[in-house]
C-alpha cells in the first residue's frame, strides 16, 4: 500500500511555512488518478473552507494551453515554427530595438523578422510592460474593452528589448500568441480554444471569463506581506491585471478553471496527445516538437526561473539534465507554473501527472516550495 503521508503533512505545512492560503492538487498515474488533496479556505476571512470545487486564477500556466492550439495550428499547416508574425499582423513589419552604446541607449529598426518560434520560446524581444501607453490608450479609445486584435496594435508599438531570436526574456510572447489564432482562424481566441482545445477532452469549467457563477465558487486571491508575515487579500472584485478590459483574452496569464478541469490539460501532454476521454488533441510528434525543441546553449544563461535540471521549449520548461538528482522527473517532462504558486506538470516517461491550484502572489519560496513538491509527488508515486 502506498504511503502518502509525507505529502499530505507537506501540502498542510504548506499554510503556515509560506502563508498559502489555500489549495488544491490532483495527481494522475498512467490515467488514472492517484491522488487528490485541498487544503486551507476559499475566503480566509469568511472562513469558507476549500471544497474541490473551486475555481482559481492560474495566470502563466495558461500559456501551456495557448501553445497547444498554436501546435494545433501547425499540425493543420495553417502555421509553421518558421512563419513571420509580420505576415500574419502587418502591424509588427517594422518594429525598433532598443540598444546600448557606452551606457547610452538608442533605438535601431530590428534585422531579425519575430518568427512563431520565437514566440512560442520567449525569444521575441518582447517584455511584460502591462501599464505600457499604448495599452493604456487603446482601454481608453475602446471603453474598457479592449478587444484582442486592438491591443495588438498597442504591443507592435513597443520598442523590443533585444533582437527576435537572441535572448530569452519572459514577456507577453504568448498574448501575441493568442492574436495570432484570431488572426489565422477567424475565431475570438476563446472559441478557438473551446472548439480545438477544452471542449474535444471534456472541459467545460475552462474559460477567460469571470461570472456570476464562478464568483460564488472562486478562491480568492492574496499576496504574501513580508513586513506583516500573512497573506492579504488583493482581489476583492475578483480583477486580473493580465486582463487589460472586458472583452480581452489573455493567452499569457487569462485562465480561470478548476483542478478537475485543468488536470485534463497535464494527462492528455502525458498521454502524449490522447486526452482521458480517448481523444485525440495532437500527434505523439507534436507533443515531441513542444517539449524537445529546447532553447540552445548560448541562451540558458538567461532561462533563471527554474532550477533543478530544467530548460525552455516551446512554452513550457523541460527537463533535460536527468543526471540533477534534486529533480525525480523523467526526460523532457514538462509543464509551467504561475504567479498564485500553481504548478503543471507531464511527464510521459513516467506517465505522472499532476497540477496544483493556489491563491498566494509573492511567494517568496516559491522555487523551494516547487521543487519539493515534486520530489514528494516522484518519491511516493513513482517507480521504485
Amino acid at each position: 500500500m502506498i504511503n502518502d503521508k509525507p505529502l499530505v503533512e507537506f501540502l498542510n505545512s504548506l499554510t503556515d511555512k509560506y502563508k498559502m492560503p489555500a489549495g488544491d492538487i490532483s495527481v494522475y498515474k498512467n490515467n488514472k488518478q492517484i491522488f487528490r488533496h485541498n487544503f486551507g479556505f476559499r475566503n480566509v476571512d469568511l472562513g469558507t473552507k476549500i471544497q474541490g470545487n473551486e475555481f482559481y486564477r492560474v495566470f502563466s500556466i495558461s500559456k501551456v494551453a495557448t501553445c497547444i492550439a498554436v501546435m494545433t495550428l501547425i499540425e493543420k499547416g495553417v502555421i509553421s515554427l518558421d512563419t513571420k508574425l509580420e505576415d500574419i499582423l502587418p502591424e509588427y513589419k517594422n518594429m525598433t530595438v532598443t540598444k546600448y552604446k557606452n551606457g547610452e541607449k538608442y533605438f535601431e529598426p530590428s534585422k531579425n523578422r519575430i518568427t512563431v518560434k520565437n514566440l512560442l520560446q520567449m525569444t521575441g524581444g518582447f517584455n511584460y510592460d502591462c501599464g505600457f501607453p499604448t495599452i493604456n490608450e487603446v482601454k481608453v479609445k475602446t471603453g474598457g474593452k479592449a478587444p484582442n486584435l486592438e491591443i495588438s496594435k498597442a504591443i507592435a508599438k513597443m520598442r523590443l528589448c533585444a533582437e527576435p531570436g537572441t535572448v530569452f526574456i519572459y514577456s507577453l510572447c504568448h498574448d501575441i500568441l493568442a492574436f495570432v489564432i484570431e488572426k489565422v482562424s477567424g475565431l475570438k481566441f476563446s472559441d478557438y480554444m473551446n472548439k480545438f482545445v477544452y471542449h474535444p477532452m471534456g472541459m467545460y469549467d475552462t474559460g477567460y471569463r469571470m461570472t456570476e457563477t464562478i464568483r460564488k465558487r472562486y478562491a480568492r486571491l492574496y499576496s504574501y506581506n513580508k513586513e506583516k508575515n500573512e497573506a492579504v487579500l488583493v482581489d476583492p472584485d475578483q480583477n486580473n491585471w493580465f486582463v487589460f478590459g472586458s472583452e480581452y483574452e489573455s493567452g499569457g496569464a487569462g485562465v480561470i478553471t478548476t483542478v478537475d478541469d485543468f488536470i485534463n490539460i497535464a494527462v492528455m501532454l502525458t498521454n502524449m496527445g490522447v486526452a482521458k476521454n480517448g481523444k485525440r488533441i495532437l500527434k505523439p510528434e507534436t507533443v515531441d516538437m513542444m517539449r524537445m525543441t529546447v532553447l540552445p546553449d548560448d541562451m540558458l544563461r538567461d532561462y533563471d526561473l527554474h532550477g533543478y535540471g530544467y530548460s525552455y521549449a516551446l512554452g513550457v520548461r523541460s527537463h533535460i539534465d536527468t543526471d540533477n538528482k534534486r529533480c525525480l522527473s523523467g526526460k523532457y517532462e514538462f509543464g509551467w507554473d504561475g504567479a498564485a504558486s500553481s504548478y503543471l506538470s507531464a511527464d510521459p516517461e513516467k506517465g505522472i501527472s499532476w497540477f496544483m491550484a493556489a491563491t498566494l502572489l509573492n511567494n517568496e519560496g516559491i522555487r523551494e516550495y516547487e521543487a519539493e513538491l515534486n520530489r514528494l509527488i516522484y518519491t511516493v508515486f513513482g517507480d521504485k
